[in-house]
């Protein structure tokens, strides 16, 4: 009798597994760069400081939202083409953020980013499971 040595753990390659769990930290990437920036970027687009705050909540908030729509799609659509849709919505809004000449600029393209991250925080999680359903760890 022998005893397969390889389970679902082992077969994935080791790059996949880094790539999940780079595409897990975009949200809070997007979130922490944009931290320390925050005072110049109220006095570069001429914003309140209250104001400032709706930066990083913009981004939360299509992070949430993203999430809810991210999953179904990616069961109908499949993870590949929905998580690549969401990168890619996440650089354009990301370089969209930092072209932007207004605070409501700024905002809409926080919140697109956000819509784009959130490919990254629910589908690693989908692509793991589907990769190791029935490993044992």
């Amino acid at each position: 009798m022998s005893i397969s040595t390889r389970t679902g753990a082992a077969a994935a390659p080791a790059g996949t597994l880094l790539l999940l769990m780079a595409l897990t930290g975009l949200g809070q990437m997007a979130t922490n760069l944009v931290v320390p920036s925050l005072a110049r970027m109220v006095a570069d687009l001429s914003l309140e400081l209250e104001q400032a705050g709706l930066i990083i909540s913009a981004l939360l908030l299509g992070i949430g939202l993203g999430q809810l729509v991210v999953g179904p799609m990616s069961d109908r659509h499949g993870r590949r083409p929905v998580l690549l849709a969401g990168l890619v919505l996440y650089v354009l809004a990301g370089t969209g953020a930092v072209l932007a000449e207004s605070g409501t600029g700024l905002l809409l393209a926080r919140l697109l980013q956000g819509l784009g991250a959130s490919a990254g925080l629910a589908l690693p999680r989908a692509i793991a499971r589907d990769r190791f359903e029935g490993a044992l760890f």
